[in-house]
Order: C-alpha cells, then sequence, then structure tokens
C-alpha cells in the first residue's frame, strides 16, 4: 500500500494492525518516538513505544470490538519508553485496506512547546465536533423535507461548502504551503494561505515556474520536466529526481518542495500537488550540530597529535607569511601562481585531515579566488583578479588569527601553541646539547639523547593521515583499513622534513579518492571490501651516504596509463608521447596541472597534489618514481637522504 502521502506531512503517523503492530511510520513518528523508521516498522508495537495516559482514544486491536470512524482530536500525556513524556493530541480512525486486513491510522501532534497552536487546534476539533453535530440535525431535517428537493439541494451545498471550509481551515493550520497546477503549469486557486509566507506570492492562476521564481536555463529544464512528467514518457518515480527540491527565498529561508500526482480516473496524471515545507530551523540546528562535531573531532584529532597539529600551526603560519612576500615582490605579471596554489593546496589538506573546518574552508577560498589567476585567460582584467588574491591572503591570514581565538582554550588546553615539545622545549634542548658538545662530551653519547628527544619515528609522523583517509572515503561511500607501516623503525628529526611530510596529504587522500574502488566493485574483483595503504621504510646507503626509501602503496584499481596519455597532449607533443613506455606516461601526474579527473572534486582534481609532493622531495634533494598495475593497485617511490644530526648538533653550537 503507498503511504507516500503522510511522508510530507509534520504529524506524526503510524499505521498499526489488530495486533498493534506498527506497519508503517512517517519521518515525523520516528522522530517524535526519537527511534528509525526501519527500527519501528520491524516488528514493534505501538504500545511498547510509548504509554498514552487516556488510553480511550484507542480502544482496539480487536477490529471486532475496535473503532467504526475516527475519534476527534484527543489532548493526553504520553510517555516514551526512553522517558520522554509530554502533552500530544491523538487520532485514531480506521485506515482501507485492499486486502481486507484491519489496519488503524494513529494521528499524534505533539503540543508540548506550541500552546499558541493547541488553542488553535482544539478550536478546530471543537468545530469539527460542532460539524458533526451540525450533519446529525442536516440529516433529520432533510429526512423531514424529503419530498421538497429544492430544499435538499440547497441543505446538500450546505454541507459541502462547510465541509470545503472546514477541510480548508484544517489545511492552512498545517504550516505547509500546498498548491496544485495542470499540464499547462497553471496554478489552481485552490491553495494553503501558508502558501504566500512560505513561497512569498498567491499562486493562484500563476505559472508555477514564475511561483518558484525559475529563470533562464531552470525555468526550460523545469518545464521539459512537466512536460514529460504529464506525459508519462518515464514513471513518475524516476523523473521525481530531476525536479527542484528547494525554493529560492528572499529571506534566506531553506524551503524544500515535494510533488504527488493526483490521477484521473485512475489511470493518468490529472494535475500535480506540490507541497512546500519551511525546514530552515531543522536545517540550521543540523548545521550548527554538524559544525559542533567537527569541532568536537578536531579537539581529539589534535589531542592525538599535538606535536604534528602544533607542526602544521607553524607550517601555517610559515606558508602564510611565505605568500605575503611572495606577493610583496611580484606583480600580476611575473606571479608565480603554481607555487602559492601548492602552499595553499598542502595547508587546506591538513587543516581537513585536523578537521580544521575554519582554517581549511579559509585555504579552500583562497584557491578559488587564485583560480582565475593561475589559469589566466587572454582577455581576462590579471591586476584585477592580482589585487583580488592579494586580498584573500590578507582573510586567510585573518581566518588564522579568528580560529586561534576561537579555538584558544581548547588549544591551551591541550598544550598546542605552534611550538615542537618533547619533554622541554626542543631548541632548549638543542642548546643544551650543544652546550655539553662544547664542554668536551663526546658525539658518541650525544647521538643517542639527540636520537631519543630530537627524532621521531615516521611512522608516528604519518599516523596522523588515517584521519584523512577515512574522510574521503566516509564521503564517499568507500572503505578503507587503517594505514599499515612496517620497514625499519626509522627515526627523523620531523622539523627537518616538515614540508615533505605535509605534502604528503596528497599522496594518501589520491589513494582513496582515485585508487580505493568502491566496496562492491572490490567483491566483485575478489578483493577484501576494504582497501590497505601500507607505508614501508628502509635505509639505503648510496655513495657512503644514508638515504631513506619510502613507498605508499595502495591495493585499488591503479592508473590507466592511456587516460594519462590523453591528458598529457595539452603539455607534451603527440609524437613524443607515442614513444614514451607506459611507465614514462605515468611519472607526468607529478606535472603541474596534469589530473587524470575531467572536473574538479572535494578532494582531486586541480592537478597540484602529486606536483606538491615531488617539488617537496627534490627541494630536499631527492626522487619520486611512481609504478601502477591495473586492477592491482599504485605504488610511490620516494627516495630522500638523511640530515646529518651532527651536523645540526654544530650548527647549533
Amino acid at each position: 500500500m503507498d503511504y507516500k502521502f503522510f511522508d510530507a506531512l509534520l504529524d506524526a503517523v503510524f499505521i498499526v494492525d489488530e495486533h498493534r503492530k506498527i506497519v508503517y511510520c512517517n519521518e515525523s513518528a520516528a522522530t517524535f518516538c526519537e527511534s528509525s523508521i526501519r527500527r519501528l516498522t520491524k516488528g514493534a508495537k505501538f504500545d511498547n513505544v510509548l504509554d498514552v495516559e487516556d488510553a480511550s482514544v484507542y480502544n482496539f486491536p480487536h477490529h471486532t470490538d475496535g473503532i467504526g470512524e475516527a475519534t476527534p482530536y484527543i489532548e493526553t500525556q504520553v510517555t516514551l519508553k526512553a522517558g520522554k513524556s509530554g502533552r500530544v493530541q491523538i487520532s485514531v480512525q480506521p485506515y482501507p485496506s485492499p486486502k481486507d486486513q484491519p489496519l488503524w491510522a494513529i494521528i499524534i501532534r505533539d503540543v508540548t512547546l506550541e500552546e499558541m497552536l493547541a488553542s488553535k487546534y482544539r478550536g478546530e476539533l471543537e468545530q469539527k465536533e460542532e460539524f458533526i453535530s451540525q450533519l446529525q440535525e442536516a440529516k433529520k431535517e432533510l429526512e423531514a423535507y424529503s419530498k421538497n428537493l429544492e430544499a435538499m439541494v440547497e441543505e446538500r451545498t450546505a454541507e459541502v461548502k462547510a465541509a470545503n471550509q472546514m477541510l480548508n481551515a484544517i489545511m492552512n493550520s498545517l504550516g505547509q504551503g500546498f498548491l496544485v497546477f495542470d499540464e499547462s503549469g497553471t496554478c489552481s486557486d485552490v491553495f494553503t494561505r501558508a502558501c504566500i509566507d512560505i513561497l512569498e506570492t498567491e499562486p493562484g492562476g500563476k505559472s508555477i515556474e514564475g511561483v518558484l521564481k525559475l529563470e533562464g536555463p531552470g525555468k526550460e529544464q523545469f518545464e521539459m520536466w512537466r512536460k514529460a512528467v504529464f506525459s508519462e514518457t518515464l514513471p513518475f518515480d524516476t523523473l521525481i529526481d530531476l525536479a527542484p527540491r528547494l525554493f529560492n527565498h528572499s529571506s534566506g529561508r531553506r524551503i524544500t518542495l515535494d510533488y504527488y500526482p493526483i490521477k484521473k480516473n485512475g489511470s493518468g496524471i490529472d494535475q500535480l500537488v506540490l507541497v512546500a515545507t519551511d525546514k530552515t530551523s531543522e536545517y540550521e540546528t543540523s548545521q550548527a550540530l554538524e559544525i559542533e562535531k567537527e569541532h568536537a573531532q578536531m579537539t581529539l584529532k589534535i589531542f592525538k597529535g599535538r606535536d604534528q597539529f602544533a607542526q602544521f600551526l607553524k607550517a601555517t603560519r610559515i606558508a602564510i607569511s611565505a605568500l605575503k612576500r611572495q606577493l610583496e615582490r611580484s606583480s600580476p605579471e611575473n606571479f608565480d601562481a603554481d607555487e602559492a596554489f601548492r602552499r595553499l593546496h598542502t595547508m587546506e589538506g591538513e587543516a581537513g585531515a585536523f578537521s580544521a573546518v575554519e582554517l581549511r574552508n579559509a585555504a579552500r577560498s583562497c584557491q578559488g579566488d587564485l583560480e582565475p589567476l593561475r589559469m589566466l585567460e587572454s582577455d581576462a582584467d590579471a591586476p584585477a583578479l592580482f589585487a583580488k588574491f592579494v586580498n584573500s591572503v590578507d582573510g586567510l591570514s585573518g581566518a588564522l588569527d579568528e580560529f586561534m581565538g576561537l579555538h584558544g582554550e581548547v588549544l591551551k588546553a591541550l598544550s598546542v601553541d605552534g611550538k615542537t615539545k618533547v619533554e622541554v622545549e626542543e631548541q632548549e634542548l638543542r642548546d643544551l646539547l650543544a652546550r655539553l658538545r662544547e664542554r668536551g662530551v663526546p658525539p658518541s653519547e650525544l647521538a643517542p639523547l639527540h636520537d631519543r628527544y630530537l627524532k621521531k619515528p615516521i611512522h608516528q609522523i604519518l599516523e596522523h593521515y588515517n584521519n584523512v583517509i577515512h574522510l574521503v572515503a566516509e564521503k564517499q561511500g568507500k572503505h578503507v583499513e587503517a594505514i599499515e607501516f612496517d620497514g625499519e623503525n626509522i627515526r627523523l628529526q620531523s622539523q627537518c622534513y616538515q614540508s615533505f611530510f605535509a605534502s604528503l596529504v596528497h599522496a594518501f587522500r589520491n589513494a582513496v579518492d582515485h585508487g580505493i574502488e568502491e566496496s562492491d566493485v572490490r567483491l566483485m574483483c575478489s578483493k577484501p571490501e576494504a582497501g590497505t595503504i601500507r607505508v614501508s621504510t628502509n635505509w639505503k646507503v648510496i655513495h657512503g651516504g644514508k638515504w631513506i626509501e619510502m613507498i605508499i602503496a595502495d591495493d585499488g584499481g591503479g592508473i590507466p596509463a592511456d587516460i594519462i596519455r590523453e591528458k598529457l597532449k595539452k603539455f607534451v607533443a603527440e609524437d613524443k608521447i607515442s614513444e614514451m613506455s607506459d611507465e614514462d606516461v605515468l611519472q607526468y601526474i607529478f606535472h603541474p596541472g596534469l589530473s587524470s579527473r575531467d572536473v574538479v572534486g572535494e578532494f582531486s582534481g586541480r592537478g597540484v597534489g602529486m606536483d606538491a609532493i615531488k617539488t617537496e622531495v627534490l627541494n630536499l634533494g631527492g626522487e619520486v618514481h611512481v609504478e601502477s598495475s591495473l586492477g592491482e593497485g599504485t605504488k610511490i617511490t620516494i627516495l630522500i637522504p638523511e640530515v646529518d644530526g651532527e651536523l645540526d648538533l654544530a650548527k647549533s653550537a
């Protein structure tokens, strides 16, 4: 049985059988019971969900001794099994079933916090009772004057008029905008008063496109959708997803739109009912809760990786200062937009890894202002774009100050102030080691202290990127295991590799975004449902020096070399591309501006991430190489030299 009409109502609606088993409930009912539709309709009994103080409102479950007609709304006290209680209005009525199965509809209206509306609704219920009484009196009069046809017509007309008035009163009291439009798009004169407030117009006689403020392509698309619906070229349930679901309210209120077909003679669609609902409060509450959730996650992530977050704050300040210096000594003609973009893209990725929403959004906005300058068109106003980006960087700096002010107490409580700390400030420890060296303490005795307190294991430095991969996987509906670390337990002075480790955010995001497949695809390929990312580290001796080999590998779908070849045509001559091997072609994923994506997504598509990694590796004097096998995964091999700890001690001295 189709209960879709109830989905648009704000009142809680339950359909129960003779055993009081819930066979259907709408979203409002699930919210009222602090549960879910699936849980309530999976064998739950109405009596086990809530207790009603005045049980006379539903004298059933057995249909033989149940009610035969709808009860008026009765105000009573209810208590949920979870403990919540309040005042509600309840109405029970038989519900028709095509299988002659006894069903009842229980309609519950929560009036705990709606005293003003409660008075209004009670008045309407009293009017309904009075109307029933009037109908009973009218029936007696009709029987008395059954021979008077004119009197019967007049009495029946009065009844219909009164019924329409009552129906209009009920519809207008719902607080939702209801209107009807036909195949030509003309709205009927039948609509609720709420339309005037919610849709900001009286829809009667107007075109539905005008009522919804549709213009240009949006109007054309809606007209095509309307014609397709009434011609029934496809089922309505298939076409409904193409209809606009939000109304552009002048005050920024969030108005949702739902559509329901009215069949003619039980066959084709004759009219469409549009239901407009103001969900501004729910949306604002949801947004506020989402922000609070992000802040809670940020606090937890900072607690787990305080040192990494302190390095991130320090790196962010350095990056903003570097951007400002770059802008000061640049002009629109010689500005290196790619360098600025790498800094901002890395900053955004790092901020997202710690759920630092304000900084992530500010960095993302700054990238948006830089993009036109980076992809400068021949007819673009370069000085204006450059000036806009300068203001955007100032805004980014202000966002960092606001972030520190907003979360200052949390950061102070977690001892995070942007300085790298072990047990004492790092520089103090360096100075101490330098003084010990000056006093003749052998380097062999200082080296263990230096390694223990000034170096960190690579897995500890990279561990917080688990937040990144799980965030990307969650938003894309994928599953991924925690990062696996193996190989030698290499310890490094993280500050010497700070920019390099920050750039690796792109490798981990791409591994999930580009590499790891969706669970159903992996299962079809006989792979585990959850993808795996492994980081292996080992020492290498090259020309007598110690080097670190780091391999970041995923077991995803791999990189199609033919796609990279096609994208490469924008940067390399086609005859040269044809001479390259697949392995040589894959190395161009590090080329600035090259991306395997056709559109820019939330996590990739700008052609900047892998370029940032290569830039940092080259800055360290290292090299990077990628290998990939379709269906098996991708492996990025990075080779970088170790910074000499003894040299650092000498510099400190």
